[in-house]
């Protein structure tokens, strides 16, 4: 009777592991988008519990010496899983110019809090299955975006 009770415990607390899911980036690239695709980052949940996020495509061409070419913000979306990555509409569109002397423009209704590729946004890092992540916020039921200085989004769902 002990060895059931003890394999009950083992087996529940296997039951109950963690998961760290990528989130892959949406797939094809939107209409008419001919320009380089940057890594999605993940923003935030939307009231339903899905994950929404932004993606960046450099849009312009070679601008000349010390000149960031112009690029173009999509929004992206993702359900509650961090599955089924979709492309939404354009968010915002930064022009070409010297770096920091760039333009952001948002497309109403979004704003820098919804439209922005930021893979530490509150410069504050976990460490999870002992990989250190940027944290990006946090899910009613426990589940945390996560981001990796290399470009990469992750839900991680304990």
């Amino acid at each position: 009777m002990k060895a059931m009770f003890v394999l009950g415990l083992i087996l529940s607390g296997s039951a109950y592991a963690d998961t760290l899911q990528v989130l892959s980036d949406p797939q094809p690239l939107p209409p008419h988008q001919a320009g380089t695709a940057t890594p999605c980052a993940a923003i935030g949940f939307a009231a339903d519990g899905s994950v929404f996020g932004a993606c960046r495509f450099t849009t312009g061409g070679n601008c000349g010496r010390y000149c960031q070419p112009a690029k173009t913000f999509y929004i992206a979306t993702w359900d509650q899983n961090g599955l089924n990555p979709s492309f939404g509409p354009i968010c915002g569109y930064l022009s070409a110019g010297l770096a920091g002397r760039q333009t952001m423009t948002y497309v109403a209704p979004y704003t820098v809090a919804t439209c922005s590729l930021d893979f530490s946004p509150n410069n504050e890092t976990v460490v999870v299955d002992g990989y250190t992540f940027q944290y990006a916020t946090t899910r009613s039921d426990g589940a945390e975006l996560l981001d990796l200085n290399n470009g990469a989004s992750y839900l991680w769902s304990p």
